[in-house]
Formats: C-alpha cells, sequence, structure tokens
C-alpha cells in the first residue's frame, strides 16, 4: 500500500478508484465464494514476502475462506534483477504459486527498480533511468509467468512523489507506460494491462497529482486503447465511501473519473481498485467493516467497475503506517473480514448493513 505520506491523513481521504469488469483469462472459480459481477481480492503488500509458508499458506487460505478470487503481488525489479542480467525468481515463484495452488488469479504488480538501472543514491521507488530496461524486465516477468499471471499492473502510484521520485511526470510515465505495454504483449498478446494504480492525491506541485490532473496529461501522450483498464486506489476514510457531501471525497466522484476516462478513450474503459481499505482502531472495530463493506458493495453497482483489492491482510510493519489489516497478528478475524465474508457469501445485490446511496446511473455509455 501507499506509504503514509506528509499529507496521507488527508490524501487517503481523497479516494479513488475502482475496477475492471472484464478480466481475461477469468480465474479458476472458488467454491466457497459466490459467482459475483465484480470479484473481490487482497492486496497484501510487500510484508506477505516475509512470512514463513506456514503463514502464508494460513493466510490464503483465509482469503480463499473469506471469498476472495485475487490477490494483487508485487513482481517486483529490483527484487529480482538486483545485478543486471542475473534473475532471482524464486522469492516470487513462492507466493504466485501458492496463489495459484488456491484458485486465485494473480495481478502482478510491475514496479521498482534495482540500483543499477536508477540515478545513484536515489530509492528504488525513482523510475529507471532507461524504461526500455524495466520493459525488458516486464517481458521477461510476462515470459516467466506466460501460465500463472494474465493481468499487470504497471508500477504503482506514479502521481505520487513518495513512489515516483523525484517528482510525479506524467509525460515521463506515459513514455514507461508505452514502451512496457509493447514488450509485454510481444510476449502475451492476450494480457490485460492497467496503469500504475493512482494514489488519493491533491494537487501539490513537486508532490503529488490528483488522478483526475495526471489522468489527463497522460492521456495527452498515450494513444487510446493503449490499457485494458485504469487502476486506482480509493482510500476514503475517515469519511464513508459514499458520502458525496465531502467535495474531496473522489470515491463518490468515480462515476466523473470514469467519464473523463470514456471521454478520452472514446469508449467505457474499466476502472479497478487495486487498493482500498480503512485503518482499524481498536476503539472502534466495527469502524473499518463499514468502510470496507460499503466500499465493496458500491462498486458492484458500477457497471465499469471491476475486481476491488482490499488493503491489507495483516498490517505491516512499516514505520508510520496506519494498520490496514482485517486479521489480528495470530490470524484471528477482525470485525471487517467477518462482515466481509458475510457480504460476498451473499448475492452481490443483497446488501448487509448500511445500504450504498450511490446512484450507478452516472456510468459512461457502453461502447
Amino acid at each position: 500500500m501507499t506509504s503514509v505520506r506528509p499529507s496521507l491523513v488527508l490524501a487517503l481521504l481523497f479516494c479513488l478508484g475502482i475496477a475492471a469488469v472484464t478480466v481475461h483469462p477469468s480465474p479458476p472459480p472458488i467454491v466457497s465464494a459466490p459467482v459475483r459481477g465484480n470479484p473481490v481480492g487482497f492486496s497484501p503488500g510487500s510484508q506477505i514476502f516475509d512470512v514463513s509458508d506456514a503463514e502464508l499458506a494460513a493466510d490464503l487460505d483465509t482469503a480463499v475462506d473469506l471469498g476472495a478470487r485475487w490477490i494483487r503481488l508485487d513482481v517486483d525489479w529490483s527484487r529480482i534483477e538486483p545485478t543486471e542480467g542475473e534473475y532471482d525468481w524464486a522469492s516470487t515463484d513462492r507466493l504466485v504459486e501458492a496463489a495459484r495452488d488456491r484458485g486465485l488469479g494473480v495481478l502482478g504488480l510491475l514496479a521498482y527498480a534495482p540500483d543499477w538501472a536508477r540515478p545513484p543514491g536515489s530509492d528504488p521507488k525513482h523510475p529507471p533511468l532507461d524504461e526500455q530496461e524495466f520493459a525488458s524486465f516486464a517481458a521477461a516477468a510476462a515470459r516467466h509467468y506466460r501460465n500463472d499471471i494474465a493481468t499487470w499492473e504497471i508500477w504503482n502510484e506514479p502521481n505520487s512523489v513518495l513512489f515516483w521520485e523525484p517528482a510525479p511526470d506524467p509525460v515521463a510515465y506515459a513514455r514507461l507506460l508505452t514502451a512496457t505495454v509493447a514488450a509485454v504483449r510481444e510476449v502475451d498478446g492476450d494480457a490485460t494491462l492497467l496503469t500504475g494504480g493512482l494514489a488519493p492525491a491533491t494537487d501539490t506541485p513537486g508532490e503529488e497529482l490528483s488522478p483526475e490532473r495526471f489522468l489527463a496529461e497522460l492521456y495527452a501522450e498515450i494513444p487510446t486503447g493503449l490499457v485494458d483498464g485504469i487502476a486506482i486506489h480509493p482510500y476514503s476514510f475517515p469519511a464513508d465511501p459514499s458520502d458525496a457531501s465531502k467535495d474531496w471525497n473522489l470515491f463518490a466522484r468515480l462515476p466523473a473519473i470514469a467519464h473523463q476516462v470514456a471521454d478520452a478513450e472514446g469508449r467505457s474503459v474499466p476502472i479497478w481498485l487495486t487498493e482500498f481499505g480503512a485503518p482499524y482502531d481498536p476503539d472502534d472495530p466495527q469502524r473499518q467493516a463499514d468502510i470496507v463493506v460499503e466500499g465493496v458493495v458500491c462498486a458492484d453497482r458500477w457497471p465499469w467497475a471491476g475486481p476491488v483489492f482490499v488493503y491489507a491482510l495483516r498490517d505491516a510493519a512499516v514505520p508510520g503506517e496506519l494498520g490496514f489489516g482485517i486479521l489480528d497478528d495470530d490470524g484471528t478475524l477482525r470485525p471487517a473480514a467477518e462482515r466481509l465474508r458475510d457480504q460476498l457469501a451473499t448475492s452481490p445485490t443483497t446488501v448487509i448493513g448500511s445500504p450504498c446511496p450511490i446512484d450507478a446511473s452516472g456510468a459512461p455509455p457502453s461502447p
């Protein structure tokens, strides 16, 4: 997930995001989850690399039991190719194989640059000096996971300085996106390709760009039809996702964003929520559940929205990051997990708890 940026308490309020309706190919069916128009998955974050085999198995089994059909996993260039030309897939293979063994579809997040590919002294979140180097890695990943991963997200939160140093740059990201899409399609012409999930952000020069502005500038640089979906991260807390009275609540403005994308593309394009969640407060444990379940229900009512990836299964051991896990440290379900499980076990049109008041009539026209 997004690390807590200087403005995250505000910025995560600026929610955005939803996901794509059509996935291809569809993941194997999960017996414990009904077929839904808008399947749900988990985005566990990079901390999943550090768990033991037993903990990994327990967490993925829990995800399936809760009704998940997807998992979003980092396919981290800085981890896999720390030395130029030498690939080590083992740690990522472990996660991908465990997910596929349980019938979970894998969304592969292609991101982050090894030190040899970026300026000296920079962070892995700094984009590579040569976007073709990243595209070559993406092609290698698509080839390696040809039978395991059919959907790829290209970079993470490029509209935030925390993930695109030294400042967000839609023009530079457009070059990386274009090169990567071309490279992956050469390997797998059937792959579903998404933009990097956009962070909830304000327009703050040198620090972050709002998703609306970033998309407008991105579309000025790329051809229509380049990608199959737009990824967004719609953190809305402390507000309800559907609270349209808050003008900063971009979750409630998602129909307008869907229209923006549809106008740019000349067709309706799926919007993927590749991260969505709320922090856990032990003094008010139901609040996390309220937000998570309402967001899932809202997304299910939008025909242009697809998979929602709940962040996260466990709290991240990251200084300054709020606890977004829906499981306790010992794996016990928090109220958000219990209510999500109950919601996913019902018909998508049956709402458990507060109904989502957002009107789906704002959906962009079908092609």
